[in-house]
C-alpha cells in the first residue's frame, strides 16, 4: 500500500472515530459517570495551585493512572475551559489512540485487508468498547490503549537487527509505567515478556535496560507506597484467590473461566434490546461471531503457534518473528488476561444482562479490543486463502450490529448539549478521598488537616467520616468519638462522612441491619448522619431509600453550627445533586 494510501485511510479512520463518539457525547447519557470528577478534579486543582505533595491526590492506592490522566488534562482544561467537553476530549482522545493502534498493528502484521477490518470494527464497536472509551476513569480504556501501543512498539523492537539500548530503557520505562496506571498492565508486560523469549532478538543487556526503565517508569508507585504505608500492595494480595486449599482454589479458577467465556463477556458487550431475549440473542450472535473469526485466524496460523511453542524451551532454536507469529499476540493476551482473572479473587462489580451502567464489566474489558483486532487480523489472513468472502462477510455483520449496539446507548430526547458546557470537576471530591484514606492514622490525619482550610478541609473532614463509618458500622459510637475530636464546626461534615461509609461498606451488615443502626443513633447525630445514608445510597444506587425522604425535610441552616450556616447547606445539597447525574445506573 503506497504512503498516500495509509494516509489516507488513518485520516478517514481518524474522521469517523471522532464523528462516531462525538455523537456518543452529544446524545447520550450512557457516556457519563461521576467518577469522571476524580480526574477532572485533579486537573483543576493542578491548575490553581495545590495545597499538598502531588502525589498525595492520586485519589486510591492503585489509581496511578486516575493522577497521570488528570495531569494529561490540563492542557484541555487550558484551552477549552474547565468542561465536561474538554475532559472528554482527553476521553476520545484515548478511544481515537485505541483505534489508532490497532489498525496500525494490523496493517503491519496483516496487511491493508486487516487494517480495513480492524478499523471498521474500531469505528463501529460494541457499545461497551464505545462506552468505557469515552469515561476517563484513567484505568480501563487507558490500559488497553497502551497495551495496544505496547504491542505495536514491541512489534518493531523486537524485530530491530540491531537494537539500542536506549530503545530498551524507553520501552521499559513505558511498561513500568503501564502497571503504575492500571495493575492490569502486568498481563501485558507478560505477554511481551514471553514474545521476547519466543523471539529472542536481543541480548541480556537488553533486558537489563528494559528493567532499569521499568523501575524509572514505575518509580511514582514505589514513591507513593514509600510515604502511604505500602497501601498499594493490598490490591496484589486481592488479586490472590483465598480459597482454603489447592483444590478449591483449582475448581474455582475453571468455573471462573467457564463462566467468563460462557456468560461474562458476552453479556459484557452491552447490547440493550426490548427484552431480556432479545439481548441475549443479540449479545451471543455478536460473541459467536466474534469467536469465529477468532478461531479462523488461529486455525489459519495453527503451525505458527507450534513454532512459537517450541521456541519457549531454551535448547530449542528461537522462532522467527514475523507477522504470523505477531498476529496471534492479541489472542494470547485474551488467554492469559482470562486465565490471569480467573485464578485471581477479582470479579466483576455486577453480573446484569442489559445493563447500560459502564461499571460492572470494567474488569474485563480489556478483551473486547483484543478481540476485535483479532477479528480484523482473521479477515487479513484469510485474505489471502478460500475463506476471503465468509470472512469479510462475517466482519460486515459486526459492523451492522455495532451500529445496532451503538444505536442502543443513543438517547437523543435527553441531549447532553447543556451537561458539556458544565464544570467537569468538584475539588472537593479529592480531598475527600484523600481524607478517607487517612482517617485511620489520626497522625497523618492531623498533619494533612494542618495544611487545610475552607472547602478543602470541609471535604478532607467528610472523607475521614466516611473511613469512620466504613470501619465501625458495629460499633457507631466510636466513629462518633471520632467525629466528636473536631472542632464543632467540622462535626458535622464528619458525621455526613458516616452515614454514607455506613451505607456504602458491604463487609458486616445487611442493609436492614445498616437500617437499625441509623434508627438507634443519639438523636443529636442522627439528622446530619440521616443524610450521609441518603449519600451513600445515591452512590450505590438506592436512591428510592426511606433516608432520602428523610434528608429532604432536613432543614440544615436550622442545624448548622455558627459560621457553617451558608456553607453546609451547599456541601450537602451538592452531594444531595449528585442523584440527577445517575439516570438509570444500577
Amino acid at each position: 500500500m503506497s504512503r498516500r494510501a495509509r494516509i489516507t485511510l488513518l485520516c478517514l479512520l481518524v474522521a469517523l472515530v471522532v464523528f462516531g463518539r462525538l455523537l456518543l457525547l452529544y446524545y447520550s447519557e450512557y457516556v457519563y459517570d461521576e467518577e469522571e470528577y476524580k480526574t477532572g478534579s485533579i486537573a483543576a486543582l493542578i491548575m490553581d495551585g495545590p495545597k499538598l505533595p502531588l502525589l498525595e491526590y492520586q485519589p486510591g492506592d492503585y489509581e496511578g493512572g486516575t493522577l497521570l490522566f488528570g495531569l494529561l488534562t490540563v492542557p484541555f482544561f487550558a484551552l477549552f475551559g474547565k468542561t465536561y467537553f474538554a475532559l472528554k476530549l482527553l476521553a476520545l482522545t484515548t478511544s481515537l489512540f485505541m483505534a489508532i493502534f490497532a489498525a496500525w498493528f494490523a496493517a503491519r502484521h496483516g496487511g491493508t485487508p486487516a487494517a480495513v477490518a480492524t478499523g471498521v470494527l474500531f469505528v463501529l464497536p460494541p457499545a461497551y468498547v464505545a462506552q468505557v472509551g469515552l469515561l476517563p476513569w484513567g484505568n480501563y480504556a487507558e490500559n488497553a490503549t497502551l497495551s495496544l501501543g505496547m504491542l505495536v512498539a514491541a512489534s518493531y523492537l523486537f524485530a530491530a537487527k540491531r537494537p539500542r539500548l536506549w530503545q530498551y530503557f524507553l520501552f521499559g520505562a513505558v511498561l513500568g509505567l503501564g502497571v503504575w496506571i492500571h495493575y492490569g498492565f502486568l498481563v501485558t508486560v507478560a505477554l511481551l515478556a514471553l514474545w521476547w523469549w519466543v523471539s529472542r532478538t536481543s541480548g541480556l543487556r537488553h533486558v537489563a535496560a528494559a528493567a532499569v526503565g521499568g523501575v524509572v517508569g514505575f518509580s511514582p508507585w514505589i514513591i507513593y507506597n514509600i510515604t502511604h504505608n505500602w497501601w498499594g500492595l493490598g490490591r496484589f494480595a486481592d488479586a490472590v484467590n483465598k480459597s482454603p486449599d489447592a483444590g478449591s482454589r483449582i475448581v474455582a479458577a475453571v468455573k471462573r473461566f467457564g463462566m467468563l467465556l460462557i456468560d461474562d463477556i458476552p453479556a459484557g458487550l452491552s447490547f440493550h434490546a426490548g427484552t431480556l431475549a432479545g439481548t441475549k440473542a443479540l449479545s451471543y450472535l455478536y460473541y459467536v461471531l466474534l469467536l469465529a473469526l477468532t478461531v479462523t485466524l488461529v486455525v489459519l496460523l495453527r503451525r505458527r503457534w507450534r513454532d512459537g511453542w517450541r521456541a519457549l524451551w531454551p535448547t530449542k532454536p528461537r522462532a522467527v518473528s514475523d507477522a504470523a507469529l505477531w498476529s496471534l499476540a492479541p489472542v494470547g493476551f485474551v488467554l492469559l488476561y482470562s486465565l490471569v482473572y480467573s485464578v485471581s479473587d477479582y470479579d466483576l462489580f455486577a453480573r446484569q444482562w442489559g445493563t447500560l451502567d459502564a461499571e460492572p464489566y470494567c474488569h474485563i474489558f480489556a478483551l473486547y479490543p483484543m478481540l476485535l483486532l483479532s477479528a480484523g487480523l482473521a479477515v487479513g489472513h484469510a485474505w489471502r486463502t478460500r475463506l476471503r468472502w465468509p470472512a469479510a462477510t462475517v466482519a460486515a455483520v459486526l459492523a451492522i450490529m455495532g451500529v445496532v449496539a451503538i444505536g442502543g446507548l443513543l438517547t437523543p430526547n435527553r441531549p447532553q448539549h447543556e451537561r458539556l458546557r458544565r464544570p467537569a470537576y468538584d475539588m472537593g471530591v479529592i480531598y475527600m478521598e484523600i481524607g478517607s484514606k487517612w482517617g485511620a492514622d489520626h497522625a497523618q490525619l492531623t498533619k494533612i488537616q494542618r495544611r487545610l482550610d475552607g472547602q478543602a478541609l470541609r471535604s478532607f473532614i467528610h472523607g475521614a467520616g466516611i473511613k469512620y463509618g466504613l470501619d465501625h458500622p458495629t460499633s457507631l459510637p466510636v466513629a462518633l468519638d471520632k467525629c466528636a475530636a473536631q472542632s464543632d464546626a467540622l462535626v458535622p461534615y464528619c458525621l455526613i462522612g458516616v452515614g454514607t461509609g455506613l451505607y456504602v461498606g458491604d463487609a458486616y451488615l445487611h442493609l436492614p441491619q445498616r437500617n437499625e443502626v441509623l434508627r438507634g443513633s443519639p438523636a443529636a447525630a442522627r439528622p446530619w448522619l440521616t443524610l450521609g445514608a441518603c449519600v451513600g445510597n445515591i452512590w450505590t444506587g438506592r436512591a428510592d431509600h426511606w433516608s432520602c425522604g428523610l434528608a429532604s425535610a432536613i432543614d440544615v441552616a436550622a442545624l448548622a453550627p455558627e459560621g457553617e450556616k451558608d456553607d453546609l447547606p451547599g456541601f450537602v445539597s451538592g452531594h444531595l445533586a449528585m442523584l440527577q447525574f445517575r439516570p438509570q445506573k444500577e
